[in-house]
């Protein structure tokens, strides 16, 4: 089964890469700007952050008919990122 023309597994594996990457920078983010270590957990268990997930999900998903021009990818990119 595919969504996008991107097979449901990739698409699980963005979502859990992109998850962990966005709370790793969250967090290393946070503490060197207040110098804290906070919890940033979201409704996941483990150190992932659903929403940065989702948002890469949405933006590979959505641009996956414009990644052969860069101009093109550029310019989705931003209309996508502006909604």
């Amino acid at each position: 089964m595919k969504i996008a023309g991107i097979s449901i597994w990739r698409i699980f594996a963005y979502f859990i890469i992109y998850s962990f990457l966005g709370f790793i920078i969250e967090t290393t983010y946070a503490l060197i700007m207040y110098g804290v270590l906070e919890s940033r957990q979201s409704f996941l268990y483990g150190p992932f952050c659903a929403i940065y997930g989702l948002g890469a999900v949405l933006m590979i998903c959505s641009l996956k008919k414009v990644d052969k021009s860069v101009h093109a990818l550029f310019i989705g990119g931003f209309l996508v990122r502006a909604e």
